[in-house]
């Protein structure tokens, strides 16, 4: 889950980005994935928020 906040909060780039997953997807079985999106996602860890609005905002 290392990459995914990395890349969430913009910590790594494109690039790096694509090379990671290309990487880690061709070693990864498919079961594994499937479970650790399934946790990352349930968690509501990455879960949008609405922003709070500024008081000159209105």
């Amino acid at each position: 889950m290392r990459y995914i906040d990395m890349q969430v909060h913009r910590a790594c780039d494109l690039m790096r980005a694509r090379h990671y997953w290309q990487k880690t997807l061709e070693e990864t079985p498919k079961e594994v994935l499937v479970e650790a999106l399934s946790l990352a996602l349930a968690t509501g860890r990455y879960q949008e928020k609405p922003r709070k609005r500024c008081c000159q905002c209105g």
